[in-house]
């Protein structure tokens, strides 16, 4: 028995990566959010407005997990972004420290 969705659906299952060179804007958008979340992971120790900014682009990213019908992807990363919140919390009630010169 086979299953009918919807026509997008079925032509994603029929052929899942694009041709090279063609991108679509969920591409794109799960491109540039997942890279800008990595981007403010991997320098948030620098400034804490960074931590605030990986939990903005991370419920962005689960939000695309969604989008792509990656649901278990966009649960993790929500999952990921609700735990990651707690050092910006941490970070609100720290005396500001001076930046080296």
């Amino acid at each position: 028995m086979s299953q009918s969705f919807h026509p997008s659906v079925n032509a994603l299952y029929q052929n899942p990566v694009p041709s090279p060179g063609h991108l679509n804007m969920p591409m794109i958008f799960g491109a540039v959010t997942v890279g800008l979340m990595l981007l403010c992971q991997f320098q948030r120790n620098r400034e804490p407005l960074l931590i605030i900014g990986c939990v903005i682009f991370g419920f962005m990213a689960g939000a695309y997990g969604f989008m792509v019908g990656a649901w278990p992807l966009g649960v993790a990363q929500i999952i990921y972004t609700t735990i990651a919140v707690r050092p910006w919390l941490d970070t609100r009630h720290q005396v500001p420290r001076p930046r080296p010169r």
